[in-house]
């Protein structure tokens, strides 16, 4: 297979070493650990690793990753933390890094023996979706549903045992930061290996499944034999084992599949485009005709996916998950409140009420704190005054640090106001909202409303403003929002 980075579509590498008698493998066994942000991975990464970490960058890339070991008896195991990602359509550098991890490519020796998905038991359905495009792999999976405390008390109670049976993989109930459920887990690691989902994973209708054979069919002219299969060509059958044949080859299958099922969904993903880059330009064409005609058909590819993967998901889910009636209630307020803060008027004018009195409330309320900081500089000043005599250290204090870093420092409490203020706003999911609301009118520009923030923290500094730009994964929105940033008008300024 080829070690780039950057190139995710050759057949995958076998697993590895496969287990003696005992059951113990001759080499670590190699974890991958994803999910979505704030779902408690690293917390359960550093529960299960302690101190036996080190942190190091993906080979050609800037972008940092852990790796830990730690036991199972005698089996050696090595847990690669992956960057957090909502689906497998890479939308950033670090996705792009999680899936290259994921398929075996650079950064590891071979593609990981075991991957764990890590959900947060509040929303199932949303950390579902990823899951969802993991098991197109067919794969060794293990789901950790982490946080069942807070979804206990939050009145929402999952059946994990439907949840396994529905899903085909095996499922462990966590609380990652008390360390409960630890065991379980590391009991079902080593039960999974070698050990595809028990059910084929199939979230799509029949006339889906046609296309997306169609598209397999398209382009497994691109791909590798699988390596087991080219020695069983070239050796007798008596070298190798018929079973590990057999299992390469749905592997290699099961490979091909989803690389079809992400070509015919992400049209504009970086994997498309590497595709592009490194693949025959006939099938291309095929494959465009495939995509056109169901556009011309009034499917939107990526909307597609979303809607029969949710469909999927809400069908799985209506067995495994029961909500009180008092968190019902809860849901449908914050529905109704979404309805009026995403309404294209009433939103608009809650969003200019909502930033008139964010930056009225910064200035009026770092006033004093500013006032009090030119008088602590005064002060300064006149005691320089009166211990030293004009000359070049006078003015060096006077002029250079007390004037210099004093008119600097009378701009802090604005900055750390309208930080806080903005923190509020993101924790209270309203920011989201906001960014949902403006990407209407920001995509007239060549923007997206996930540029809103950036430009909100440039109000207070441009640099972090620049900084946070990096979450946005279109490189020409990402340029444009960089140049915008030091526009805008901050107190410094």
């Amino acid at each position: 297979m080829s070690s780039s980075p950057t190139a995710p579509f050759d057949s995958p590498q076998p697993a590895g070493d496969t287990p003696d008698r005992s059951g113990v493998k001759k080499r670590p066994l190699r974890v991958a650990l994803l999910g979505n942000p704030n779902t408690g991975k690293s917390t359960l990464f550093n529960r299960l690793t302690g101190i036996h970490q080190q942190t190091a960058n993906y080979p050609r890339v800037t972008f940092e990753h852990h790796v830990g070991s730690f036991s199972i008896g005698e089996q050696a195991v090595e847990l690669i933390d992956l960057p957090g990602m909502y689906s497998m359509t890479p939308r950033s550098p670090e996705e792009v890094v999680s899936i290259n991890v994921l398929l075996g490519e650079g950064a590891v020796e071979s593609d990981p023996d075991v991957i764990v998905c890590v959900a947060d038991a509040n929303n199932l359905e949303r950390s579902l979706f990823l899951v969802s495009q993991i098991l197109d792999l067919q794969r060794p999976t293990v789901l950790a549903v982490n946080m069942l405390d807070v979804a206990e008390r939050n009145g929402i109670s999952v059946n994990l045992k439907e949840l396994a049976k529905q899903l085909g993989i095996e499922v462990v109930g966590l609380e990652a930061h008390r360390g409960v459920g630890l065991e379980d887990l590391k009991r079902q690691l080593l039960a999974a290996v070698n050990q595809p989902p028990k059910i084929p994973h199939n979230p799509f209708s029949e006339d889906w499944n046609q296309r997306i054979e169609q598209v397999a069919e398209l382009i497994s002219p691109c791909f590798k034999r699988g390596p087991l299969v080219e020695q069983a060509d070239r050796e007798s059958t008596e070298s190798i084992n018929a079973a590990t044949i057999a299992a390469e080859s749905n592997a290699e299958s099961a490979y091909h599949r989803f690389t079809a099922i992400r070509l015919l969904f992400d049209t504009e993903g970086l994997l498309d485009q590497q595709f592009q880059n490194q693949k025959d330009g006939k099938i291309l064409n095929q494959l465009d005709r495939v995509r056109k005609s169901l556009n011309q058909d009034g499917i939107l590819l990526a909307e597609a996916e979303s809607e029969l993967r949710y469909a999927w998901i809400n069908r799985s889910l209506e067995s495994v998950i029961e909500v009180a009636a008092a968190e019902l209630d809860k849901t449908n307020l914050s529905l109704r409140i979404d309805r009026w803060l995403t309404h294209p008027i009433v939103g608009l004018l809650v969003a200019l009420i909502v930033m008139v009195v964010v930056f009225q409330g910064v200035f009026l309320i770092a006033e004093p704190a500013s006032d009090l900081i030119e008088g602590i500089k005064a002060i300064l000043a006149g005691v320089v005054s009166t211990v030293l005599a004009e000359g070049p250290l006078h003015s060096l204090l006077i002029d250079g640090l007390i004037s210099g870093v004093g008119g600097v420092l009378v701009f802090l409490p604005q900055i750390l106001l309208l930080f806080l203020f903005l923190a509020i706003l993101e924790d209270s999911g309203y920011l989201a909202r906001a960014a949902f609301l403006m990407d209407r009118y920001l995509s007239k520009l060549g923007l997206s409303g996930i540029t809103l923030f950036p430009l909100l923290s440039s109000f207070a500094c441009a640099i972090p403003g620049i900084l946070s730009s990096r979450v946005i994964a279109n490189p020409k929105e990402r340029m444009i929002t960089i140049l915008i940033a030091p526009l805008m008008s901050c107190s410094a300024r």
